[in-house]
């Protein structure tokens, strides 16, 4: 494995070059600038359509609003968000952490533009319910077949062979640790219960994590509160840390400024997934009135991912002095966890210094975060791979559907029990492809999801309450299925 590991080390230097960190940093600045600021003027009206969802046509084709964001929120907030913050911090400093807020705060209009494509271009399954996401709208905005397959192959095998095995390696590790369990147990297990969850469809994965994620956010929530405000005092001193490890060269990391902002959007990214298309698949099964109305709450999904959840996790850990930086030329800036490595052991540490039991309290939460990420990424390959198989004989494509959520088990059962810097290599990968040919595609077709909103806010100006959609009206073209719902 050797040789395999010094390839996938090669794959990740050419896929996440620096030119890929400032290609998401500009993609985002640019459409927050052509939406005029979407996710911050549109904030509250997203709130309200997930608080307050408004009746919709076909409601029994498609999951609900509310429902697509939990889950699209199950699928961003996982190991990122704890073990990624982590990660950033011991390589890039705590400067990192201001890059993860950039991340989002520009991604978030990615966010928007991605989800508002994949509710326009959506379709109807053989089984009668809305499906769509990257495929689909590349297919059908731009025009070209083939692309809507390469970028089909690039989600299902990102989702399959790349993606789950750091969500998968960090159940199995933190359960092992917490509870002193077999891994090799662990991971039949969890196997297991994904794959009575995936048969069950996207319907009972909606199900399941609507349960999940508000339980799983809560209790976060709460307990980094607890965490910071018995070191209220110091997060003052940990905010500015932040800002000045990120931009004054003079301070104790400013030879990492170049660090913090590549780890802290590559970080950021893994975590709240803006620009890739994650929550395209989710956002096209929902039913509404408007497209518009998905791309304001999955704007809000990236914002919460990453400017709620992993703020507490660096915070936590940062009050705490419990992480350790890397020295680019070898060495530690810093550390306070001799022979710990970077990661989930830093938030360990954190909560034991506060609530003993840490370790078992880390590992229930981070391994519920995990599996609702686990879920969302079945979903995307799910999508992307009947994308691939609709022109096959009804019978034929539900078989290898079956053949696909077993595979999935199997590669979520080895990453496992892989070693860990293996699958991050492998995720990260992943996440670079998906980023490249993702943006690259919306940059191309983002002007249907400008009409949309454009048209969502005549709409709403004009005072009606639940705007719908025509796409005959604005000049949009293969929006089939929005032309039955507009009749």
């Amino acid at each position: 494995m050797e040789l395999f590991d010094k390839i996938v080390g090669t794959i990740l230097g050419v896929v996440w070059h620096d030119s890929c960190v400032w290609f998401l940093l500009g993609a985002g600045l640019l459409f927050t600038l052509l939406t005029r600021g979407v996710q911050f003027r549109g904030f509250m009206q997203g709130l309200h359509l997930i608080l307050h969802p408004p009746k919709s046509k076909d409601s029994d084709k498609g999951i609900s609003g509310p429902q697509a964001f939990l889950l699209t929120v199950g699928g961003r907030v996982g190991t990122g968000n704890i073990s990624g913050v982590a990660v950033a911090i011991c390589a890039g400093g705590p400067g990192a952490i201001f890059w993860m807020w950039m991340s989002a705060v520009f991604g978030a209009a990615s966010a928007f533009i991605e989800s508002t494509l994949a509710q326009i271009y959506k379709s109807v399954d053989s089984e009668g319910q809305f499906v769509g996401g990257q495929s689909y709208y590349a297919e059908k905005a731009l025009g070209i077949k083939w692309y809507g397959t390469l970028v089909a192959l690039i989600v299902v095998i990102a989702n399959m062979f790349g993606n789950p095995g750091v969500q998968a390696n960090t159940i199995t590790g933190t359960i092992t640790t917490a509870f002193h369990f077999n891994a090799i147990v662990v991971a039949l297990a969890l196997a297991g219960l994904l794959l009575f969850i995936t048969f069950g469809g996207i319907r009972r994965i909606a199900s399941s994590t609507s349960k999940l994620v508000p339980g799983m956010c809560i209790a976060y929530l709460a307990l980094g509160l607890i965490l910071i405000a018995v070191n209220i005092t110091k997060v003052p001193a940990a905010i500015a840390l932040i800002f000045e490890s990120a931009f004054s060269a003079r301070s104790f990391f400013g030879g990492l400024m170049g660090s913090a902002l590549t780890w802290g959007v590559r970080r950021g990214v893994y975590s709240n997934e803006a620009g890739q298309g994650a929550g395209s698949a989710a956002a096209a099964a929902a039913s509404c009135n408007h497209p518009a109305e998905q791309g304001l709450i999955q704007s809000i999904s990236v914002l919460m991912d990453t400017l709620v959840i992993c703020t507490i996790s660096a915070l936590i850990i940062l009050v705490s002095g419990c992480y350790n930086v890397e020295n680019p030329v070898g060495g530690f800036l810093v550390e306070n966890l001799p022979g710990v490595d970077s990661g989930a052991p830093y938030m360990q540490f954190a909560i034991q210094t506060v609530l003993p039991g840490g370790a078992i309290i880390l590992a229930l939460l981070l391994s519920v975060f995990a599996f609702t990420s686990l879920l969302n990424y079945y979903i995307q390959a799910e999508t992307s791979f009947v994308y691939l198989t609709r022109r096959m004989n009804a019978n034929l494509q539900r078989g290898l559907l079956y053949g696909m959520r077993i595979l999935y088990a199997a590669c979520v059962f080895f990453g496992s029990i892989w070693p860990a810097q293996r699958i991050w290599n492998l995720s990260d990968i992943a996440g670079g492809l998906l980023t490249w040919s993702h943006l690259a595609l919306i940059l191309i077709i983002c002007g249907p999801a400008l009409k949309a909103l454009r048209d969502y806010d005549k709409q709403r100006k004009a005072g009606v309450q639940v705007p719908v959609f025509n796409p005959e009206e604005l000049g949009i073209k293969n929006a089939e299925v929005w032309k039955d719902i507009s009749q």
